[in-house]
């Protein structure tokens, strides 16, 4: 938080940062540590940057472009509602299982919270 020129307090979420390059995909998958629930994978490598970067593996044995995308979405939401509570500087990469198809946002929520507490990713 911080004020604005008015001097009311102004609320700033983090921003996220996406991972584009093969290259850092492959660095997680290989050197990074994994953690694993019903829903998805995930898969940290430290950075060295003072924010988070993240990545969204969907398999097309999932099913088409569209579902693909659906789960992507409702993996991003997922990650946005924790990111103020998460600590800084790793690469952090979802790979969605075949389960996500019959879940909902809160089931993810749940799974996620999970995920981020077993790999010693949450703040809180």
């Amino acid at each position: 938080m911080f004020e604005d020129f008015s001097g009311k307090e102004v609320f700033v979420r983090k921003k996220t940062v996406s991972l584009t390059s093969n290259k850092n995909f492959k660095r997680a998958y290989t050197d990074g540590t994994s953690f694993s629930s019903n829903l998805a994978v995930i898969y940290i490598y430290p950075n060295n940057l003072d924010y988070n970067r993240t990545g969204y593996s969907v398999t097309r044995k999932l099913g088409k472009a569209v579902v693909r995308n659906k789960i992507k979405r409702l993996f991003r939401e997922a990650y946005r509602y924790y990111i103020e509570h998460l600590i800084d500087g790793y690469d952090i990469i979802f790979v969605a299982r075949k389960a996500v198809l019959r879940s909902s946002l809160n089931d993810i929520l749940k799974c996620f919270a999970e995920l981020f507490k077993k790999s010693g990713l949450y703040k809180c």
